[in-house]
């Protein structure tokens, strides 16, 4: 049973990935259907939590306007990445925390406003360095994207 559960959960990332990948400004409708899918799996595996804030948020996109759900697929589902790659509004929240933990560490230290301020301003001229760096020892990551 939990191999069939872990099939089936692994399939819907697949539909949430494809979701990202997909079309100018993402596919919403196939993340709506995943987000559909997983809700099974998570009342299955008693994510409460999660069952709650999906029937939500799929209650907001039915009861939705064209408008509003036009705003949201243009400028909340995906933001642009430093390297110009459309990427999930999460992931590019997380990037930008990731960015900040590299450069400030992920403890408080005196003056932190003015180091985040300066680290903030100077992120695509950073990424850009690391990645000179990286090209330059022949790797093959990419700093400014996770995807």
């Amino acid at each position: 049973m939990s191999v069939v559960m872990e099939l089936r959960f692994a399939k819907v990332t697949l539909i949430m990935q494809d979701s990202e990948k997909s079309g100018p400004h993402r596919d919403v409708d196939l993340a709506v259907t995943g987000l559909g899918f997983s809700m099974v799996i998570f009342s299955l595996t008693y994510a409460v939590k999660y069952v709650k804030i999906g029937a939500e948020f799929l209650h907001w996109w039915a009861t939705a306007s064209d408008a509003e759900k036009g705003i949201f697929q243009n400028f909340i589902f995906t933001k642009i990445s430093p390297n110009g790659h459309p990427i999930w509004a999460e992931r590019c929240a997380e990037s930008t925390m990731r960015h900040l933990h590299i450069f400030l560490g992920k403890h408080r230290q005196q003056r932190q406003e003015m180091k985040v301020q300066k680290v903030v301003n100077n992120i695509p001229s950073l990424i850009q360095a690391q990645q000179g760096v990286i090209d330059m020892l022949g790797g093959t990551e990419n700093i400014g994207d996770t995807a």
